[in-house]
């Protein structure tokens, strides 16, 4: 019983410490997705935190579409853009400086991968 409770209490910590990790995804991400329509196979994805909160952003051929339910499930961001009135799940995996995930699209999943914006030296 007390190996139980010592594995459960390491559960429950090791949760807590990878629950919400949001810091991962915070800034400007450069991405791409191979079989995209023309003028959406590329572009960013802005996050950013404000009064813990997160809030993000696809910037496509000039226009800001908004993030929609930003959270962090099983090891993975996942949140919803509206492009052309149709709500489109993401999902995608932060490791160090690039991104990998899938866009779910009525035309059916489009992978694609990134790399994050480094900020400008001065």
């Amino acid at each position: 019983m007390k190996k139980l409770t010592i594995l459960f209490i390491f559960a429950i910590i090791s949760a807590m410490a990878t629950g919400n990790d949001f810091s991962k995804l915070i800034g400007t991400w450069k991405y791409k997705v191979d079989y995209a329509p023309q003028g959406y196979e590329q572009g960013q994805m802005i996050f950013s935190e404000k009064e813990g909160k997160v809030t993000g952003a696809l910037q496509i051929q000039g226009y800001s579409i908004p993030a929609k339910n930003i959270e962090f499930v099983d090891g993975q961001y996942k949140f919803v853009v509206e492009i052309e009135y149709e709500n489109i799940p993401v999902t995608l995996k932060v490791a160090g400086d690039s991104i990998s995930g899938q866009a779910r699209t009525p035309d059916g999943n489009m992978p694609f991968r990134g790399t994050r914006v480094k900020p400008e030296q001065k």
